[in-house]
């Protein structure tokens, strides 16, 4: 499994580093604000919630919560439920 951590203004989240539409990293894509631009079709994710942004993506992308323990950022296991899409 691979991880993708956002460093958003101080605040640390986690997301599948694989765009859920294909091989994409979003480790590797465009940040703007809380969204995450998939570097391989474009699609977007909101980093937070995991939710889908923008086509062609139609599945969120899974989270997993993150506490900084001792200056370090550490990743629960289990991923969150995925977000809910409007």
């Amino acid at each position: 499994m691979l991880l993708a951590v956002f460093n958003l203004a101080g605040t640390f989240y986690v997301t599948d580093d694989t765009c859920t539409h294909g091989p994409g990293s979003l480790s590797q894509g465009e940040i703007d604000g809380d969204i995450v631009e998939c570097d391989f079709h474009a699609g977007c994710f909101h980093i937070p919630t995991g939710r889908v942004e923008s086509p062609p993506c139609m599945i969120p992308v899974q989270t997993y919560a993150v506490h900084i323990i001792d200056g370090q950022v550490c990743i629960e296991r289990e991923p969150r439920p995925l977000a809910k899409q409007a």
